[in-house]
């Protein structure tokens, strides 16, 4: 008889692991703490990067077509692992619709459709960074500024100095002296003049592209500013308080 008490006690311990696991898998989600959640992948073939602005179930956000960078408004909610995000237009009307599963991998997959329901495309999307606390409109709140919007414009008109490989307006953005690397070296530039005349050692092809190429939407950042590139290639945008002004202070090239 206690044989058997045995067995029916394990039998029923497994069934009580396998709901508990089975609940837990269930409603994953990687989101704790309000903030922003940033995500890449694709809409069929089409590439995008996706951020979302969670509070207490609710999310807000936009998203881009990576080939185009036009802003996307969303919004929507999560109920345990499932995930509803309805697209807007600028008259603020529903043009499509993502719904998708939270998985336990940190990736987001399921089906968008657009507002009639004619064109259905598998998505899947990986989450990429994540930036907690602060206010939604506000992202760069947690590297001191105070408006999103003056990034944003900032690292637009670097990455047209770029693009133009004009080192003259590039030579005025940066908070001096800074550090670089030429020819596996550190140097430190010391003023415009010698940045000017160093300009081709420390803009190469290949961080030239890692700017171009970067992505002025969804930057990183934290207490030590806001970083525009991609990988190791990048720079770091503070506001100088000595000088009143917002400047590059730190190269990665």
């Amino acid at each position: 008889m206690k044989k058997k008490l045995g067995i029916l006690s394990l039998i029923v311990l497994i069934f009580i692991n396998s709901f508990a696991y089975s609940a837990s898998a269930t409603s994953y989600t990687p989101f704790d703490e309000k903030g922003y959640y940033d995500y890449t992948g694709y809409i069929g073939k089409y590439k995008i990067t996706l951020s979302i602005y969670y509070e207490e179930s609710k999310v807000v956000g936009t998203y881009i077509y990576d080939k185009y960078r036009k802003e996307i408004n969303i919004d929507g909610k999560i109920t345990g692992n499932k995930i509803i995000l309805n697209e807007y237009d600028v008259s603020h009307n529903v043009t499509g619709t993502f719904q998708g599963v939270l998985k336990e991998d940190d990736t987001i997959s399921g089906v968008w459709q657009d507002k009639k329901g004619i064109h259905k495309y598998k998505f899947k999307l990986k989450l990429n960074d994540i930036l907690t606390g602060g206010e939604y409109g506000h992202r760069y709140d947690v590297a001191g500024f105070d408006q999103d919007k003056d990034v944003a414009e900032y690292v637009t008109k670097f990455r047209e100095y770029v693009k133009n490989d004009d080192a003259s307006n590039i030579s005025e953005l940066i908070s001096y002296p800074i550090t670089v690397t030429i020819d596996d070296k550190f140097v430190d530039i010391k003023n415009k003049k010698q940045f000017i005349k160093n300009y081709t050692k420390i803009f190469t092809d290949d961080f030239k592209n890692a700017i171009i190429n970067a992505n002025t939407n969804y930057m990183f950042a934290n207490w030590q500013g806001v970083m525009f590139g991609a990988n190791l290639k990048n720079v770091w945008i503070n506001y100088v308080m000595d000088t009143e002004g917002i400047y590059i202070t730190t190269i990665n090239n």
